[in-house]
């Protein structure tokens, strides 16, 4: 049994999806900050959008940090958070006080923010990783490790965590649950979803090929939400209802780009785009909030006022293209020197 994880050839399709995940969320960015509009409200693209986005972002993130011999023990545990500090909480901290010097924010208002100026998924995603090697390593000690106890375990914890937002109204402790983002917590659930499918992904695979998931779960998603406009309890807001929308998002998202995972393999401009940004998921991610302008909405106040989402989203489309195509000229800039690559955004040693 090996002590660090194996280098393995590279999902060319997971690497797209990361990419195609990685422009909802500019564009996402783009719709709330710069044109004004409400993306959680009925109407939108983005209503539907975010039922999956960021759900399967964490999803990606677990499916791709669980590795087959990799032993959580203390010493490899210690090894690979040394690795995910300055990527995972150093970087993310200089790129947010830069930003809110340049908004004028305050620190002390920002750093308990749960949406730290944009920036709350990186410190959310380490976060996760401290839960999940605590329990690893809890199961490791308890030779829980490999039995399906600490699997259910490790499920169960991911459900508790579901209701994560809740917390701050029976103990409202604002500051501090602001500060360490408390009610993020609740995509635990998809996080682990994503090592689980990871260590049975042969299963899974079966379960898309020679079961009618995908059917059931693209009937589900549709009349969800068809529903939500003349019955209120379909309106999202259930816990079950909406768990069950992202987890459906989520199967049919990764379904669809792993049936047309040879479009990935080839040679076009449009597999190699997709691919490159889902390399530099991080770099755009830290960099887009740069290059979005705010308050675009006094220049273009139609989408704001107006319910013209077809129009509104291919301008959100085309403001992230050049969000995302600026982000990727500052990163090579930035990545020409191999120690900046290093602490800015994880590169390996040269």
């Amino acid at each position: 049994m090996n002590n660090t994880p194996q280098p393995k050839k590279r999902i060319e399709y997971l690497d797209a999806l990361r990419g195609f995940t990685m422009i909802l969320v500019v564009i996402n960015h783009v719709a709330l900050f710069c044109l004004d509009v409400n993306t959680v409200e009925e109407g939108t693209f983005h209503y539907y959008l975010k039922q999956f986005r960021m759900p399967l972002f964490f999803f990606v993130s677990g499916f791709v940090l669980y590795k087959k011999d990799f032993i959580w023990n203390f010493t490899n545990s210690l090894k690979f958070l040394k690795k995910k500090v300055p990527v995972q909480i150093i970087s993310p901290l200089i790129f947010f006080l830069l930003l809110i010097y340049i908004h004028g924010n305050t620190f002390s208002s920002a750093i308990v923010d749960t949406s730290k100026c944009g920036y709350w998924f990186t410190f959310t995603l380490f976060e996760f990783f401290l839960i999940y090697i605590l329990l690893q390593n809890l199961f490791l000690v308890t030779k829980l490790n490999r039995s399906k106890i600490g699997s259910t375990l490790l499920l169960l914890t991911a459900l508790v965590l579901s209701f994560s937002h809740k917390i701050p109204e029976i103990l409202p402790y604002d500051n501090l649950w602001g500060l360490i983002g408390i009610t993020n917590f609740r995509y635990f659930l998809f996080f682990v979803l994503g090592t689980f499918v990871r260590k049975h992904f042969n299963k899974f695979e079966y379960l898309l090929d020679n079961t009618p998931i995908i059917l059931v779960c693209v009937t589900f998603y549709f009349i969800s939400n068809i529903l939500s406009d003349l019955v209120p309890f379909f309106q999202g807001k259930d816990f079950i209802n909406e768990k069950l929308l992202a987890i459906c998002g989520i199967v049919i998202i990764f379904s669809l780009f792993r049936k047309y995972g040879d479009v990935f393999t080839k040679d076009t401009a449009f597999a190699k785009t997709l691919k490159f940004i889902g390399r530099r998921t991080l770099d755009i991610y830290l960099l887009h909030y740069f290059f979005i302008p705010r308050n675009l909405s006094k220049v273009l106040p139609i989408f704001a006022d107006n319910n013209i989402p077809l129009i509104e989203f291919a301008v959100s489309l085309l403001l992230a293209a050049l969000a995302i195509g600026a982000s990727l000229c500052i990163s090579c800039i930035l990545r020409l020197s191999p120690t900046m690559a290093h602490y800015l955004f994880g590169a390996k040693k040269e």
